[in-house]
């Protein structure tokens, strides 16, 4: 069998980068509420916001490091993540409320993911939003088991808060 192998890319993304880029391509005006260093990494997802028409007025810059991640992906479409979540693991309840209360409840649809940013955290941006929709795509035990990101009653709240909720096959099983 032959092997095929590229070189590594560096590209913008993430769930939630991702939908906002489709949504702003389909004419929509959206941003991005986060967290970003003022690092390479940060630089280089403020530009490609920018570049795909994504507000970038609601970001907070931070000295923690941008978050990142390596995907692998196999011949078959198999693919496994490796994450540095940065500063988003970082984001608390009361930073949501300070920097964002305003945006969010004006929102017509505000997106979160569940698998980088503390459980607390999220549940904070969800209950600010009018209409909420969740990207669910981490097993619920690897987001509330040791080194996750919140637990079982705050998972919940999530599920039940969501208006639209998008799970993986894994993550819904």
């Amino acid at each position: 069998q032959k092997r095929v192998t590229r070189s590594p890319e560096v590209i913008p993304g993430g769930v939630v980068l991702n939908h906002l880029a489709w949504a702003s391509s389909l004419g929509l005006r959206t941003g991005l509420l986060a967290r970003l260093a003022r690092d390479e990494g940060g630089l280089f997802l403020r530009k490609a916001m920018r570049t795909r028409g994504i507000v970038t007025d609601w970001i907070v810059e931070t000295d923690e490091p941008t978050g990142t991640s390596e995907v692998l992906a196999g011949p078959g479409g198999e693919r496994a993540i490796y994450s540095a979540p940065g500063t988003t693991l970082t984001t608390t309840p009361a930073q949501v409320r300070q920097h964002w209360k305003g945006v969010l409840a004006k929102a017509s649809l505000v997106s979160s993911e569940i698998s980088m940013m503390p459980l607390a955290s999220v549940l904070e941006a969800l209950r600010l939003a009018r209409r909420r929709a969740v990207d669910f795509d981490i097993p619920p035990n690897q987001a509330t088991g040791p080194g996750g990101v919140g637990n079982a009653r705050q998972l919940r709240q999530i599920v039940e808060a969501a208006d639209i909720l998008k799970a993986t096959r894994e993550a819904a099983a």
